[in-house]
């Protein structure tokens, strides 16, 4: 045990007797006369090339409060002139010495500390930025950087998050090739509270690491998802790299359904394009393979609805003529797809155009009301041996009765007749049995209607809304 102590003892006994010679020069020199003009630091440098270095030093840090701020760089510039480990710790000291007001001196002494690049210079100058955040610049950053100074993490995370030296401090993070630094920089990606450069930023580091970090790639894949799932709520930008992400790194299957989603209900003509790259990416094939299965698909899914329509042609009764009936009855109903009564009274079109407005906005909502209550009308003239009218005319039959010349009355009114929407959209709920084939039928039946735009009008009727 006494050799351990002895051995602890003798390993510090240097420095204690350093600090014991500056503590003796400091009373040494306590009658030297204060260093205030150019000249008296010119000596005082000539001093130290002749080696009395520490001398010198402990007379700098003594007076330097007093010693005039624009002579304050030169007393700096003699500190680093003395070599070794009095000039080190000289420096080291007067780096967070509150003493030093200028913020230009106290930015000189940490670039000579990291020229020097002696022991201690890295966790002195870490302690100065941690105290001082005024002191951090894109140097220091860097030159944590290249020490791989896993400590300084947490202050470069912090210049991110302020918005300040943003490009250095990525830099900075992804070469210390640590975990948590990558998983910080992931969070980054995925925080709609971060400026979009920051995010975009981040997802382009990820990507870069995601090409030999599985571990990093499968979380990556998580917010790649998540900000594909609600591409509506996010930047474009940032869509379209995780929408490329998704594409290079995603479960083949479960990527390839979310993409599509977009593919099909985009209205981003760049975001489907990228959404198509990805979808090909998964498959292995060209773009123009998914493109020429989806024309093929939408090919089946007219004959599908044509050979619906023959059918449940073929399954109504002969209708029976009846006399002309009023075109406008004051109050119809019909019943939901639960069974829900629903009536249609003269105020149908003001009750249809708010509850558009709440799903749509009223400039849409607008825009889609003029699109439905042209084509009712325009459907009045047509021949009724296209399937397309013979649907609409059905789907009046259905609900009210009478005959066609009836029915195309009633279209003539378009969107004043109570019901007249309505009952088309209670149809097509009726006659194809998946969504995907209903909104598509909304879709063509009223040309200009999207069909992200038909999947909000089978909701409203599906829960008796309209």
């Amino acid at each position: 045990m006494y050799r351990m102590k002895l051995s602890a003892f003798r390993s510090i006994a240097p420095r204690i007797a350093l600090l014991a010679a500056l503590a003796a020069l400091a009373g040494f020199t306590a009658c030297r006369t204060l260093y205030d003009t150019p000249g008296d630091f010119k000596e005082s440098r000539k001093r130290i090339d002749q080696g009395q270095g520490a001398k010198e030093a402990a007379i700098i840090l003594r007076d330097f409060k007093d010693i005039p701020p624009q002579l304050q760089v030169q007393a700096v510039e003699n500190l680093d002139a003395v070599q070794g480990e009095v000039g080190q710790k000289s420096l080291i000291a007067l780096l967070d010495d509150p003493r030093v007001k200028d913020p230009a001196v106290r930015e000189d002494i940490a670039g000579r500390l990291m020229k020097r690049d002696e022991d201690g210079s890295t966790e002195a100058l870490l302690v100065a930025c941690q105290n001082r955040p005024e002191l951090v610049n894109a140097e220091i950053i860097e030159y944590f950087a290249n020490k791989k100074y896993k400590p300084a993490i947490p202050l470069l995370q912090k210049q991110i998050d302020a918005g300040k030296f943003v490009p250095e401090s990525f830099s900075a993070l992804l070469k210390m090739e640590d975990d948590g630094a990558n998983t910080y920089i992931l969070s980054l990606a995925a925080d709609k509270t971060k400026p979009e450069p920051v995010r975009l930023r981040a997802m382009e580091i990820v990507a870069e690491l995601n090409e030999t970090d599985e571990g990093l790639r499968a979380k990556a894949v998580s917010v790649y998802t998540a900000i594909v799932q609600n591409y509506e709520q996010e930047p474009a930008a940032v869509v379209n790299m995780a929408v490329e992400g998704l594409g290079r790194w995603g479960e083949p299957t479960a990527a390839f359904d979310i993409l599509k989603n977009i593919y099909e209900n985009s209205e981003d003509e760049t975001l489907r394009a990228g959404a198509l790259m990805a979808m090909a990416r998964l498959r292995g094939v060209a773009p123009d393979v998914i493109e020429r299965e989806y024309e093929t698909a939408l090919v089946d899914v007219d004959a599908e609805m044509e050979r619906m329509r023959r059918e449940q042609e073929k399954k109504q009764p002969a209708v029976v003529e009846k006399k002309k009936i009023d075109p406008t009855p004051t109050v119809k109903r019909t019943t939901t797809t639960s069974g829900k009564m629903v009536k249609y009274g003269a105020d149908y079109r003001k009750r249809l155009g708010s509850r558009f407005d709440e799903a749509f906005g009223p400039e849409l909502s607008g825009e889609i009301q003029n699109t439905i209550n042209n084509a009712l009308k325009s459907y009045a003239g047509w021949n009724e041996n296209n399937p397309t009218a013979a649907f609409i005319l059905r789907s009046y039959r259905k609900h009210f009765g009478g005959d066609n010349a009836a029915q195309k009355e009633r279209l003539q009114l378009g969107l004043s007749h109570p019901g007249s929407f309505s009952v088309i959209v209670r149809n097509v709920i009726d006659e194809y049995k998946t969504d995907a084939m209903r909104a598509y039928a909304i879709s063509q039946f009223f040309e200009g209607i999207k069909r992200w735009q038909a999947t909000i009008i089978l909701d409203l009727a599906k829960s008796g809304t309209i």
